[in-house]
């Protein structure tokens, strides 16, 4: 991290779940900072709803679906065909890519239009400065639309 003391950190330091952060400080003047985040129980901001949720990566960094944590245990559904899988697409130049969730040993993410010469696990889907959408079968376990008076 850096000492900038005009504003917010800028080196895209980024602390993500599950991690954590240790200071050490060599002088013994006062150090005051900030750590702004919150706790996750899931992989996004917010849990995901069934039908279509729009998705903008809110780091200064390029996506894949492993990074986004795509994965069964995490609520997505592999289905044996598309129509029954939940999907991911983004949009690539002029036209839309979808990438579905097809069971398998393991499921995995296959793109239905591209071929990758790498996993679609590990292909950039998401740049950090475009959405994604991703369609769910099903919502996150603990979707919940909190009360608001």
């Amino acid at each position: 991290m850096t000492t900038n003391r005009m504003g917010a950190e800028q080196s895209d330091t980024i602390v993500p779940p599950g991690y954590g952060m240790i200071l050490l400080r060599n002088r013994g003047d006062n150090l005051t900072f900030t750590v702004t985040g919150e706790a996750r129980t899931h992989a996004f901001r917010f849990p995901l709803r069934t039908g279509m949720n729009l998705l903008a990566p809110g780091h200064l960094k390029d996506f894949s679906l492993q990074g986004l944590s795509a994965i069964s245990s995490n609520g997505f559904v592999a289905g044996s065909s598309p129509a029954d899988s939940d999907q991911v697409r983004i949009l690539v130049g002029q036209r839309m890519e979808t990438f579905a969730f097809l069971a398998g040993t393991p499921p995995q993410w296959v793109s239905l239009q591209s071929r990758y010469s790498l996993p679609p696990e590990e292909a950039v889907i998401a740049p950090a400065t475009k959405a994604l959408e991703i369609r769910k079968l099903r919502p996150d376990p603990d979707f919940v639309i909190p009360y608001v008076p």
